[in-house]
């Protein structure tokens, strides 16, 4: 609870010796958050390989990994990891998109 909280002044009033006081400091800012890419392009050897290693070389923590090639030899590659800022994202996905042979990289999200 916030202090302002009514809640917690009820709790802090009736209760004191179960109320701690907490300092989140700055870590809520710089903790890592998920984000989901997906990248289309037309398959060929090292492809998975040029795009981990364009994820590492932008200090991406890759945390999962599918892919699929149809009979078309579309490959459609998602990829879960962590960073730790919302505009580095854009970046990547530029970076991605500017791969040999890639058609389209975006963010995929929830829902």
């Amino acid at each position: 609870h916030r202090s302002d909280c009514s809640n917690a002044n009820e709790l802090t009033a009736g209760q004191s010796q179960r109320v701690v006081d907490v300092d989140w400091g700055d870590t809520v800012a710089e903790a890592p958050f998920r984000a989901a890419v997906e990248v289309v392009a037309l398959d060929r050897t090292h492809l998975l390989r040029d795009v981990a290693n364009s994820l590492s070389d932008h200090h991406v923590n890759i945390v999962g990994c599918s892919t699929h090639t149809g009979h078309d030899r579309i490959a459609r590659m998602r990829f879960e990891f962590e960073m730790h800022e919302t505009a580095h994202l854009d970046n990547v996905i530029r970076v991605l998109a500017s791969l040999e042979s890639v058609y389209d990289a975006y963010r995929v999200v929830p829902n």
